[in-house]
């Protein structure tokens, strides 16, 4: 029997719903439902969805800058939630951020791809890798599951409740393990490397168990805790595996890794992933502000005008900056002049600015873009640049020369 896979997705990526959809049909065990393309006269849209909800297996939805901010999207998902059905997110990685409600990304996400908007050839090759991975899950699937969260009497982890940690070793306990089964912890560095830590713990009759030393060796990195509870006759065994297919590091490890479980005929269940990243220290005091204001170049005829973003680094350690830009409903509008080459590494107490003119902007947000200023930090974290008020038309540049015919601002 065919499983029906509901196929969500928003008008700007039609180009990856027609690959996805043309992958599924090659294959004998799988049917796609695209909402579009079962018109009946006369029937209502909203009416048309819940009908094709109801007959489908599980929910794909494809989640990309352009489509988080989709309505159709969000209540799709709310939709399949509400009446039970599985979710299987085919996530760019840029958005993770972003994602909130049912799907986000404290949540076990193992189907994610990098979007490249300035190369869509490469970009297009990594939704596909994506996509045969999620395809190949499901087929092998006898019986589709919810990946984005365990259902009542599922292996989960229940401690850490914070997704950051200050402490390099951390507990990490759960629930509804067999009793008595081994409980191996193991953690993901980006999905790819699957690193098991030492020793194991015991479920109790109850079924809770406890680790208490999850070594978390590196500050700032995000990675995947799961817990696999296998019978204390394969730990070895399990163990033994995890050491022959850690390396190469491989996109979806922890998916891959099941496979080969499942080859050995090896008993387990495996929790949904849990994020952890350590912070502490120094990491906690680098201090970014960020703020915008709107200025003219002068001796510009006729005047020039651009919005600038000026960037100073509060911290007593040296910050990177990599990216700045405009972020607008889900459209990345980039701000990087010739002169403002990034990454830009700033000192301690250093000052820096770069500028997008007023024509690069869309129409919709000239008068107003600051709500929707960004600036991205080497360690992943993202700052909404602020208004600077009462700041005069005009004045220096922080950050080194600009062109001569615009001189200063």
């Amino acid at each position: 029997m065919k499983a029906k896979i509901f196929l969500s997705y928003s008008e700007m990526d039609k180009k990856k719903l027609k690959a996805l959809r043309n992958a599924m049909k090659k294959k004998d065990d799988l049917d796609p439902i695209v909402v579009s393309e079962r018109r009946k006269v006369g029937q209502n849209l909203t009416d048309k969805v819940k009908q094709c909800m109801q007959e489908a297996d599980c929910l794909m939805p494809i989640l990309t800058r352009k489509s988080i901010r989709s309505q159709w999207v969000n209540q799709e998902i709310g939709f399949a939630e509400a009446v039970k059905i599985p979710i299987i997110p085919l996530v760019e990685s840029c958005i993770l951020d972003e994602l909130k409600g049912f799907i986000h990304k404290q949540i076990d996400l193992p189907f994610v791809f990098n979007g490249i908007e300035a190369d869509s050839k490469k970009e297009a090759r990594n939704f596909r890798k994506c996509y045969v991975s999620a395809l190949d899950y499901v087929a092998a699937s006898s019986q589709i599951t919810t990946i984005q969260h365990a259902k009542p009497g599922k292996l989960m982890i229940t401690k850490p409740t914070e997704t950051y940690v200050s402490s390099e070793y951390v507990e990490v306990s759960g629930k509804n393990a067999k009793p008595g089964a081994a409980i191996i912890v193991i953690t993901s560095l980006y999905g790819k490397h699957l690193a098991p830590q030492k020793g194991y713990a015991i479920a109790d009759n109850l079924g809770n168990w406890k680790y208490d030393r999850c070594h978390l060796f590196n500050i700032n990195k995000d990675r995947i805790v799961y817990a696999i509870a296998v019978d204390l006759v394969h730990e070895q065994r399990v163990r033994e595996l995890l050491a022959e297919h850690r390396k190469p590091p491989r996109e979806n490890a922890m998916y891959l890794f099941q496979q080969i479980l499942k080859n050995e005929q090896i008993p387990f269940e495996i929790s949904p992933g849990k994020k952890l990243v350590r912070r502490y220290g120094l990491v906690q005091m680098r201090r970014v502000r960020a703020t915008m204001h709107k200025a003219y170049f002068r001796d510009t005829e006729p005047r020039v005008w651009a919005y600038f973003f000026k960037i100073v680094n509060l911290s007593k350690q040296d910050i990177e900056v990599t990216h700045v830009g405009i972020d607008y409903r889900g459209d990345y509008i980039e701000v990087h002049p010739p002169e403002r080459r990034l990454p830009k590494r700033l000192k301690p107490d250093e000052e820096w600015e770069t500028w997008i003119e007023f024509d690069k902007l869309p129409n919709c947000i000239r008068d107003n873009p600051f709500p929707y200023g960004r600036v991205r930090l080497s360690t992943g974290r993202i700052i909404k640049a602020k208004q600077a008020k009462n700041i005069p038309p005009k004045g220096e540049i922080a950050g080194g020369p600009v062109r001569p015919e615009y001189d200063k601002h």
